[in-house]
């Protein structure tokens, strides 16, 4: 027999009168769910164990705008050990644990904690990409504990679109157990960009020379790798078994899923599920099975192109987050039970919580596929919305995921039209103008300047509001005599000016209509006409002498 399996066998018989006797033990639970964010994210895991009082742990920082929105730790004690708080510690602070959980079979306890307050003035200050954050054992001694995982999530305004990040901490059973996502949406594996990965965290595990302690991992019914587990992340001794997928891991699967493991690399833990899905899936099973019964996988998480929720509870999705003022935006809740399943005739309850439409609320039940719809049109004005859902159950309010949109302010354009661009000057012209947003929906009640810029009748302005149909009219006399005008319309849309194209307007001379010649009258006949007025003229002005 292998010389470290041996030491491992006696490690777990040596441990087993501590166990069965053990006081203040941890309640034994499989792997919960305890933390999802749906968003703009970025995801760091790294983990190590170390048979020395210390080792680095690694957080790598995306971008130069993320910042740490959530950071925890969790530690995996050797078997038959309990962990205090405070004996393990983080970049030199002492750590007191939220949550702690018992192997079922093993004996190993897991220990939780929010180290946020820890690791975010560290990261958020750092240079984009790795940095190392101590884990210090020496209180607990090294020997007591297997090794630490450390999460940070980051909120990245820096990612093009959103993705979903779900944690689950606990302690699976080696002889098998399993846990249900749901997908809000299906995803195309075919579609760029799309992604469904999952990573493990595993402790006690050792697979140098082919011992065949492996955990096998199966994806609806299919399966996924039969070599998870080994040390890669820790050391080939008790007290530092350690390997979570994470930094310096591929997502890519193992070639061979019924391959056994040959050494602690010939799985890292991280996996891509895309290869598990069709266009339509929106339920996916895990089932986790160790052969040797003493690998402890305390840690599972997962990071999606959709929201998704694991086991029971709801679950709130949108296909777009950003809108233009005024367009209406929908959401959709799932509600599903501990295995996964739709709940029908459920009444949940959506509200806007935050943001320009704050207030908003609705109230619907779910379909037969436990789904229910929210529409609202965002007429509150530039800004970002917190929208969530909750529905309540045993007396309890469960509530989902909050989704954010972001409301920006309409691109508007306008158009300036005339039906004619000559006139004799004196006449009057007419102009249009039509303001639109960029899907060409009409804007009403904007205020529309018009100016003759140039030309014989400049400076002539006026001001109107668009109408229903976002029109608006201006008509002027031009009496500036002959030329060409140009005239132009504007509005201000968020403290800017927007100016419409320019139209010319000719102004021509009047036409002047010589009277047309008496009939009859030939050229003689109108010189004596003249003479007999003119005679007529000087005998009047004789009979009345000046006084």
């Amino acid at each position: 027999m292998n010389k470290f399996i041996k030491s491992k066998l006696l490690y777990l018989i040596a441990t087993i009168v501590t166990i069965l006797g053990m006081a203040g033990a941890p309640a034994q639970a499989a792997l919960v769910n305890f933390y999802s964010a749906t968003g703009k994210l970025g995801l760091s895991v790294d983990g190590c164990g170390t048979s020395a009082d210390e080792c680095n742990i690694r957080v790598n920082k995306p971008s130069a705008t993320s910042t740490v929105k959530i950071a925890f730790l969790m530690t995996a004690a050797s078997p038959g050990a309990t962990l205090a708080d405070n004996s393990i510690s983080l970049a030199g602070q002492p750590i007191a644990w939220a949550e702690s959980v018992l192997s079922n079979v093993i004996g190993i306890s897991n220990y939780r904690a929010d180290v946020t307050s820890v690791v975010k003035p560290i990261i958020d200050g750092a240079a984009v990409g790795l940095s190392n954050i101590v884990v210090n054992e020496s209180v607990a001694t090294s020997g007591r504990v297997d090794g630490s995982v450390l999460v940070v999530v980051f909120d990245d305004p820096s990612q093009t679109k959103d993705s979903s990040v779900l944690l689950n901490f606990g302690a699976q059973s080696s002889a098998g157990d399993t846990f249900n996502v749901t997908l809000a949406s299906p995803i195309d594996p075919a579609v760029p960009g799309a992604q469904l990965d999952m990573g493990l965290g595993i402790s006690f595990g050792y697979q140098e020379n082919s011992t065949n302690q492996n955990s096998m991992v199966q994806i609806n019914g299919q399966t996924l790798t039969s070599s998870a587990g080994g040390d890669d992340d820790g050391e080939h001794a008790n007290g530092a078994l350690l390997t979570v997928g994470g930094i310096g891991d591929s997502n890519d699967n193992p070639a061979d899923p019924l391959a056994l493991a040959t050494n602690a690399r010939s799985d890292d833990e991280l996996y891509s599920l895309l290869p598990f899905l069709t266009s339509s899936t929106t339920a996916i099973s895990t089932y986790t099975v160790n052969a040797s019964s003493d690998d402890n996988i305390f840690f599972a998480y997962f990071q999606s192109s959709t929201p998704a929720i694991i086991g029971s509870g709801i679950l709130l999705s949108q296909l777009v987050d950003t809108h233009t003022v005024g367009a209406t935006h929908d959401v959709q809740a799932v509600i599903t039970d501990t295995n996964g399943v739709p709940q029908p005739n459920i009444s949940v309850t959506f509200t806007v919580t935050t943001g320009p439409n704050a207030g908003q609320t609705f109230t619907a039940n779910t379909d037969a596929n436990g789904k229910a719809n929210f529409s609202y049109p965002g007429t509150g004005g530039v800004g970002s919305d917190a929208i969530e859902a909750s529905f309540v159950s045993s007396n309890n309010t469960i509530t989902s995921n909050v989704l954010n949109v972001t409301w920006t302010a309409p691109v508007l354009q306008i158009a300036l039209s005339q039906t004619v661009d000559t006139h004799p000057v004196g006449t009057s012209h007419e102009v249009q103008a039509v303001i639109t947003d960029e899907n060409g929906a009409p804007q009403p009640n904007v205020s529309v300047t018009f100016t003759v810029t140039s030309g014989p009748n400049a400076g002539q302005t006026f001001t109107a509001n668009t109408d229903a149909n976002g029109k608006a009219n201006f008509s002027y006399p031009g009496t500036g005599g002959v030329g060409s005008d140009a005239i132009e319309a504007s509005f201000v849309s968020s403290n800017n000016t927007i100016t419409s194209n320019v139209l010319n307007v000719s102004w021509t001379a009047p036409v002047i209509k010589t009277p047309a010649p008496v009939p009859g009258l030939g050229g003689f006949a109108l010189l004596f006409t003249a003479l007999l007025l003119g005679f007529v003229g000087a005998l009047m002005s004789r009979r009345n002498p000046a006084r």
